[in-house]
């Protein structure tokens, strides 16, 4: 096993782990990490080269961020009064 395979492996590891503890209290970041792990398996078994899957990796995560920005706006509107910066 390559150093850089140790690398992704212990990866997928530590986002099984993740996902396995925020599957019902947070089914959003669940998906999210799903999405990861399937772009990973992709890349592990030669349908994704590096690039190609650092790219979706970078979308997937602006877009999750994105999600959880705006989640995080709508809940500090409805606090009274509402938050600003």
């Amino acid at each position: 096993m390559s150093y850089s395979q140790k690398h992704v492996d212990a990866l997928c590891q530590a986002l099984q782990v993740m996902q396995s503890g925020n599957s019902e209290d947070s089914p959003y970041a669940h998906s999210y990490i799903d999405e990861l792990l399937s772009l990973i398996g992709s890349y592990k078994s030669g349908d994704m080269k590096p690039d190609e899957m650092f790219e979706q990796v970078m979308i997937g995560l602006v877009s999750f961020q994105q999600f959880l920005d705006m989640r995080l706006t709508l809940l500090e509107r409805k606090q009274n009064p509402p938050v600003t910066w």
